[in-house]
Formats: structure tokens, sequence, C-alpha cells
């Protein structure tokens, strides 16, 4: 049992150090392990108090049995606690997309070397920013986003700021074009939740994982010339096109079953039941594999 009780030390001290590791640098992958950590930390160490107080109250049980039982019984609280919040946030007035408006302060990007850094990197690759937009989903928390046209204007890449605590934000990336046939090729690494459909014409792959812009662009450079088609220069500011894909989006999803219709919202929730299977969903996998069905 001494070996049950390093292990949780070990695991615990895993997990503080891999959280404290991804609030300071953003990294979502460190948060992933640093959660598993935790999991495997409280296992272990009721393992070895159980043990140790009364080998009785375990009977002849090996310990991985008991500590297996441990780690299930703790995702199954964690998915249990994951399904009431997606429930509640069905009943809450908070709407479904943020409320972009455009920003006009010049100081919003970070003024850390990272940031900057990235800012010279999209600048030197050729894109001029179009606009910048800001959003409250929430009264404390600002997301940020700015819009980058390449030099043939047929690539539009999105950078946004999304705060994580007090002195943590996480950066993701999109890159978005438009085919003559209308449509719409979008490669991202969002780690925001989005449980619903997708239009018709919306060809995506999300990487919540990537956090390289530079390999992201890539991916989807090379998915722009794998599709052989011709695609156009972006017209629309981003503001305008933000708007009306918000609108595509939710009326897809009331036309899927997805969403339930409005009238009903205040007395069924916003979502369907397997709008909230989806989005229940969607939150673990992104939260312990940083993976998206989508």
């Amino acid at each position: 049992m001494t070996l049950v009780g390093a292990i949780a030390i070990g695991a615990a001290l895993a997990s503080i150090g891999g959280q404290w590791a991804a609030m300071r640098f953003g990294e979502p992958l460190l948060e992933i392990c640093a959660r598993w950590s935790c999991l495997l930390a409280i296992s272990f160490g009721v393992a070895y108090l159980l043990y140790s107080m009364d080998e009785s109250m375990v009977g002849r049980r090996p310990p991985w049995s008991i500590i297996s039982f441990l780690l299930i019984g703790c995702l199954l609280f964690d998915t249990i606690r994951t399904w009431v919040k997606v429930r509640g946030f069905s009943h809450q007035d908070t709407p479904l997309f943020p409320r972009y408006t455009r920003n006009e302060d010049t100081d919003e990007w970070p003024a850390d070397s990272t940031n900057i850094r990235l800012r010279e990197w999209i600048q030197k690759n050729g894109y001029k920013q179009v606009e910048a937009l800001h959003a409250y989903p929430f009264p404390e928390l600002c997301i940020r986003e700015f819009h980058f046209d390449s030099s043939d204007e047929t690539i539009r890449f999105s950078v946004n700021f999304i705060p994580r605590g007090l002195d943590t934000i996480y950066v993701t990336y999109s890159a978005s074009s438009i085919s003559k046939e209308g449509d719409r090729y979008v490669t991202d690494n969002s780690l925001l939740p989005y449980g619903g459909c997708f239009p018709d014409k919306w060809k995506l792959v999300r990487r919540p994982l990537m956090r390289s812009p530079s390999r992201l662009l890539k991916r989807h450079e090379k998915r722009l010339v794998k599709s052989g088609k011709t695609f156009m220069p972006w017209l629309d500011l981003p503001l305008n096109d933000t708007k009306e894909q918000h609108r595509l989006l939710e009326r897809t999803n009331e036309d899927r079953g997805i969403l339930n219709p409005r009238p009903s919202w205040e007395q069924f929730g916003r979502f369907s039941q397997e709008g909230r299977y989806r989005m229940w969903k969607e939150i673990l996998l992104l939260k312990y594999f940083g993976v998206s069905a989508s």
C-alpha cells in the first residue's frame, strides 16, 4: 500500500503543477493532463485511506479494483454534474451565440511578448486586419476577436482571445474560405463546446489541441487545394458575416430538432433532449480528451 500512497501524492503534485502550468501558458493539453491527474490522486488517495484505516472495509479486494471503482465513480459524478449544468443553461437567458460588436479601441491586443510575436507573424505572412470585435457572453467575460484577410482576400484568419481565470488567456484561431459554389471551409481549434449541427454547406475541421497558428493555416490551405474548387474574395465585413452565420446556425438547429421552437423555450428550455445530449457529450470530450464531436 506504500506504492498506492506514493502514486496518490505524485498524482496530486502533477495535478497542481499541471493546472498552474496550464493557467500560466494557456495550454489546454496541460489542463487535460492535470484533470486526469486529479482524478487519479483522488482514487489512489481514498483507496490508500480505506486500506490504512481498516482493511475489513474493503475485504480481500485487490487495491486496483477499489481504485478502478473510485475512478469510475468520480467520472460518473462529473458526467451527472455536467448534465445538470447543461440542463440549467438550456433554461437561462444567456444568448446562444456571443453578441459581437465592433471594437473601436486600439489597445485591445494583449501586450505580452508571445502575442506581439503572433501579430508580427500574421502581418509577415501578408495578412491585413479587417475588423476587431468583442462580445460579453457574461458580464465578467470579454471575448475579443481580430480578423485578418490574406493578400488575395480568399482566406480570413481570425484570432480569438478568451479569458480563463484572472491572468490566463486562451488563444484560438480560425481560417475560413468561401468557394464559388457557396461552400464554407472552416479550419479552427476552438475550445468552446458546440453541440449543434452545422449547415450542409459548412465544411468544418476542428482540432482543439492544434495550438500552432502556422500548422492550422497550412492545414486549411491544403484543404483548399485538395478540394479543387475556386475560392472567392471575402466581401462581407466580419461583423456582418458573423451575425448572418449565427442566424443561419440557429435556423439550422431548429429545423433539425436540436433547438426547441422559440415559443416553447420558456417551458421546455432552448435545447431539445437530443440537443442537451449533444452538448453534454461535446463538453466531456473537450474536457477529458481535447477532441470535438463537431
